[in-house]
């Protein structure tokens, strides 16, 4: 029963995912904290990720934005990398109350007008590679750091996806090579999950289409206002 509960969390988010271009893990990993051991779900969640990004890109690669993309994997792979290796040598809920705080100021930022420059961007990139590295919840400080620059919400969906897909595909390797509780045989034993993240995607493909820009980019300013907090207070 259990494992179908967090099945039915993941589509369920997978389906915001597909609509405003982000949140799927940070909302199901919020909402399942609450019932079962998040380590536990570290696997799946980055499954279930690199699932829907690749189906989100074969089927809509056309608004990818190449320059856009490069700054992302730039900024955020290098501190990505360290923020994996470094998790087990600091206080992991320490770190998350820091991530929470940046996040929120960047949330926080479109509300009172504020665009971050050239160099704060790219320092909130920085730090948004480490808290992808060590908890997998760095896109919202990375959304809040680069938001502002996409020019349709379509864009902005294509090229988180496929940021998505390279960032979460090294952590996983990374994740295969460093801990030995990860084992190749339980990632054959999801072989359908695929399905359920495809129909997942497509219901949330129709209510992208249907979004104006405008009320994308509340949307997305609204859900990094509650991933800050509900992070804030975990």
């Amino acid at each position: 029963m259990e494992f179908w509960f967090i099945i039915a969390v993941f589509f369920l988010f997978t389906i915001v995912k597909s609509a405003f271009g982000f949140g799927g893990a940070i909302f199901s990993f919020l909402v399942l904290g609450f019932f079962v051991d998040i380590k536990s779900l570290i696997l799946i969640g980055l499954l279930v990720t690199l699932y829907t990004d690749l189906i989100i890109l074969a089927r809509d690669h056309q608004g990818l934005s190449w320059r856009l993309l490069g700054l992302l994997v730039f900024l955020t792979i290098p501190t990505q990398i360290l923020g994996v290796m470094a998790i087990d040598h600091y206080d992991s809920a320490w770190l998350l109350k820091a991530f929470a705080i940046l996040t929120l100021i960047g949330a926080l930022m479109p509300f009172v007008r504020i665009t971050p420059g050239k160099l704060l961007g790219a320092l909130l990139l920085a730090i948004a590679g480490l808290a992808q590295g060590a908890f997998g919840t760095g896109g919202p400080l990375a959304v809040a750091a680069t938001k502002h620059q996409f020019s349709d919400k379509s864009q902005f969906r294509t090229t988180f996806s496929t940021y998505f897909i390279v960032v979460n595909t090294l952590r996983f390797i990374q994740l295969m090579l460093i801990q030995e509780s990860y084992a190749w045989g339980e990632v054959w034993a999801l072989w359908w999950l695929p399905l359920p993240i495809f129909v997942a995607v497509w219901i949330g493909r129709h209510l992208h289409m249907r979004m104006s820009n405008g009320v994308h980019q509340q949307g997305v300013s609204l859900m990094l206002l509650i991933a800050a907090v509900a992070l804030l207070f975990k």
